[in-house]
């Protein structure tokens, strides 16, 4: 028997990210076995006139010597790079090669395992459609979606607007998924907790223990997380996450980056335009 699907959330999760829900669904109707996790075998170089498309052997080309002094200055303040990494641990050195390659004429095209591409190409799919459906089901009010800045509903389709818990919850039951909170049990998240759909989640006042605080200030060292993200995703108020992440430094300022949690990356990216 098949077990249904599941979107994981982080603990205490208020509201999601209108742009996000996509993905969630994708990657919980396509999800990568933990036995066998998608990884990185290989970095090629490629032009950046092709680098958004699908591309063919001829037009990538080997990394040379003088090319990889390049990538390691761009990320000198990451770990050493060693092939093949798991595609979560790669985040960061995508996120920090999109931010300081623009001078660049290339890009990097990865070289994965080919579970790891039959996954990508199934998310892909399923992350186009359901971005199509999801408009049309906020425009039709079939689910609430809040204004990015005052927080009253509308049926306006907005990428940063957010999504209550409970309302997808509602939405994805639809398609047979579930959705459940992640549990922080002796410092390790458990997923156990499962959200109901016809009944009010996240109901209770966010206590913020050291753990959690602890984990608030590595997500907040992530490449692209604002304080403004943060307070929009855990539901609080911008004042609240500055005050949270100001006491975790001084309680611990030897805390490393947490760069082994981050999400998976794209397939071929290259550096912003000039």
């Amino acid at each position: 028997m098949q077990k249904r699907p599941e979107i994981i959330l982080p603990p205490d999760t208020v509201f999601i990210l209108t742009r996000d829900i996509p993905a969630l669904i994708a990657n919980a109707l396509h999800p990568v076995s933990e036995s066998q996790p998608e990884k990185i075998t290989a970095l090629h170089k490629i032009s950046k006139a092709v680098a958004s498309d699908e591309t063919s052997e001829q037009s990538e080309l080997p990394i040379d010597e003088d090319d990889w002094k390049i990538l390691e200055g761009i990320w000198s303040n990451l770990p050493k790079l060693v092939l093949p990494i798991t595609v979560d641990a790669w985040e960061p050195y995508a996120d920090a090669f999109k931010e300081k390659a623009a001078h660049l004429d290339w890009g990097l095209h990865l070289e994965e395992t080919s579970n790891s591409q039959r996954l990508r190409i199934l998310r892909g799919a399923a992350k186009r459609d359901h971005r199509i459906r999801l408009k049309t089901a906020i425009e039709s009010g079939e689910i609430q979606q809040l204004r990015p800045v005052t927080n009253l509903p509308t049926t306006k389709f907005y990428e940063n607007g957010k999504v209550p818990v409970k309302a997808l919850t509602q939405y994805v039951e639809q398609l047979f998924i579930d959705v459940r909170f992640a549990v922080l049990v002796d410092n390790t998240l458990t997923q156990v907790k499962q959200i109901p759909s016809n009944k009010k989640a996240g109901g209770n006042k966010k206590i913020w223990d050291d753990a959690k605080s602890k984990a608030l200030w590595e997500e907040s060292i992530m490449p692209g997380v604002t304080q403004q993200s943060l307070a929009e995703k855990h539901g609080v108020s911008r004042q609240r996450i500055a005050k949270l992440i100001k006491t975790v430094k001084e309680k611990n300022k030897s805390v490393k980056s947490p760069w082994g949690d981050l999400r998976v990356g794209p397939r071929t990216i290259k550096g912003k335009n000039t």
